[in-house]
């Protein structure tokens, strides 16, 4: 197998499948989504599935669930995925300042974007203690069937210990004897790599990570399981029925985006990074505000008067970073809406109306990111090397560029800047919820009676 390449990686996410991935082996079982199945003894993969861009952990969930997608025949629109299942609409920030902000909801978005194309996923849990060897029969079972298997946090590492757990990547194969998975979302080909084990010798807190694990929230009140899902989760697939009515999709949507921008807060109840995670419009102004009463001029002065808690915790930068995240849901709602408004003709004034202030808010939000963090090219760069090297915080240019993006956040003047940025994301953000909210009693007033 080829290994990770940092060129490949570097490329801006296109949000597009790549090429197909061929295996050499014994004769092909073809499966009925033109993929075969290879068996040699006890070694089972699938051919012929593309593989997907997996730079950025923003959003690797959804390219995950795209492409799991596609390889089961289905004509994914990004914007649609991301808007239907309520993806686009989100918007989280901790007080304490997280990188974990951007998972909160990914385990409910995940399946809620499945039950949009007819299938549902189901998250089991390979065991509850260190032993692996209970996943390698639900994999085989899986792969032999066909069916691909989305697994977080596995990753390529060449001691079969340490997972990403902020990626989704896809099993295509699984080589129990070798202990090894073959995976794809890890470069520019599938990738075969130990199943991560998780019996690092070294003392905590190295030595405590569970031997693969993914960053998995309910969003549904009295359901929240903290920021770390069920140890070693695979996620199986199944196909329900048909697709669902877009027209019922996208009102639900509409409904969704009104309930998020209004939700005050939701909660980690334990986990790494729990807490409480401000939601919607009260995360927006929150992160204003934060921005604006920030003291401290230079480097020095900012760390001694803003110091920051314990990992996960990091202050503003992360937030900062954040908002890239932002711009990328807000362009996705901007165009989900203006499909919606072509399916509710009732509500298409009030919906496209609602697009363009979306387009607004994602252009502030970059640029508010921008600030701090550059172009889209140098993040992409960054989020490359780590993707490649475990330990990239170790670069020479991975120090570089993080340290001169909180040089920046130290600048009174930089802060002002983004809070200006901020202020006019939340504008058009009450603009956009306004004209939803509109829309949707346009449509309760065409129904009623």
């Amino acid at each position: 197998m080829k290994t990770t390449s940092l060129m490949w990686m570097a490329i801006v996410a296109a949000n597009i499948c790549l090429s197909p991935v061929v295996h050499a082996g014994t004769p092909a079982e073809a499966t009925a989504m033109n993929a075969h199945v290879q068996r040699d003894g006890g070694k089972v993969c699938l051919d012929g599935i593309s593989n997907f861009e997996n730079v950025d952990p923003a959003l690797s969930h959804m390219k995950a669930i795209r492409c799991v997608l596609a390889y089961e025949g289905q004509s994914v629109d990004w914007d649609w995925l991301l808007g239907a299942s309520g993806e686009a609409f989100c918007c989280y920030y901790h007080p304490d300042g997280t990188h974990l902000t951007q998972f909160v909801h990914s385990w409910d978005i995940a399946n809620a974007a499945l039950s949009l194309y007819g299938f549902a996923g189901q998250w089991r849990a390979a065991s509850t203690g260190p032993d692996i060897a209970p996943a390698w029969p639900v994999m085989q079972a899986e792969i032999a069937a066909g069916r691909l298997i989305i697994a977080p946090g596995i990753m390529p590492y060449w001691n079969g210990i340490n997972s990403r757990c902020d990626h989704w990547y896809i099993v295509t194969g699984v080589d129990p004897a070798a202990g090894q998975v073959t995976i794809l979302g890890a470069g520019d080909a599938a990738v075969e790599t130990p199943l991560p084990t998780g019996d690092d010798p070294r003392p905590s807190p190295q030595g405590t990570h569970p031997c693969w694990y993914g960053i998995l929230r309910h969003i549904e009140p009295g359901k929240s399981t903290g920021h770390y899902g069920p140890d070693k989760p695979m996620l199986t697939i199944t196909r329900l029925g048909p697709p669902m009515e877009p027209k019922s999709a996208a009102l639900a949507a509409l409904q969704r985006a009104v309930q998020l921008a209004h939700e005050p807060s939701v909660t980690a109840e334990y986990g790494w990074g729990k807490g409480v995670y401000l939601s919607g419009l009260a995360a927006l102004q929150r992160l204003h505000d934060d921005l604006l009463a920030t003291q401290g001029h230079g480097l020095d002065e900012y760390q001694q008067l803003n110091p920051t808690k314990d990992e996960p915790f990091a202050g503003l930068k992360p937030e900062i970073a954040n908002l890239r995240l932002l711009a990328a849901r807000r362009h996705a709602a901007a165009g989900f809406l203006k499909q919606a408004a072509q399916l509710l003709p009732d509500a298409k004034e009030s919906l496209l109306a609602a697009a363009e202030p979306y387009e607004q808010s994602a252009t502030h939000a970059h640029a508010a990111f921008g600030v701090c963090f550059n172009s889209e090219a140098d993040w992409l760069k960054f989020q490359a090397l780590e993707q490649g090297d475990q330990d990239a915080s170790h670069h020479i240019g991975w120090r570089s560029y993080f340290r001169k993006a909180e040089e920046k956040l130290a600048d009174p003047t930089n802060r002002q800047t983004m809070a200006d940025h901020l202020a006019a994301v939340l504008s058009a953000e009450q603009s956009a919820i306004t004209q939803i909210e509109k829309a949707l009693a346009d449509l309760n007033d065409s129904t009623t009676p």
